[in-house]
């Protein structure tokens, strides 16, 4: 599942290995996201890696962060909340764009109507 979050992107996944499927690898692509939200776990870095940044949580530990995030919204346009890092808010308004463009080509194709 992606996530956007004022603080960053993440990439959560369940881990793969068969004995830690009651934990979650979040990957992010800048460490920021990470560091705001799971301070006291351990951050792996792969320099080889398309997510460089990473963290393994137990499940419940991840949902009850983003739950708190969540929870703790206080804006009224995400983008606009996001002002403070040019880069991230910039990659947020193409991806507006982008995703504007694909409801625009659902409803011409008829798909998605009810």
């Amino acid at each position: 599942m992606w996530v956007f979050t004022k603080y960053g992107f993440l990439s959560i996944v369940e881990h793969k290995e068969e004995d830690m499927k009651d934990h979650f690898l979040v990957r992010a692509r800048v460490r920021t996201p990470l560091d705001e939200l799971w301070p006291n776990h351990k951050l792996l870095k792969l320099d080889e890696a398309d997510y460089r940044y990473r963290i393994i949580i137990p499940k419940i530990e991840a949902i009850d962060v983003l739950t708190d995030v969540t929870g703790s919204i206080d804006y009224p346009n995400f983008k606009n909340a996001c002002k403070e890092d040019a880069a991230y808010h910039e990659v947020l308004t193409k991806l507006w764009y982008q995703l504007a463009r694909y409801q625009f080509l659902v409803e011409r194709n008829g798909e998605n109507n009810s």
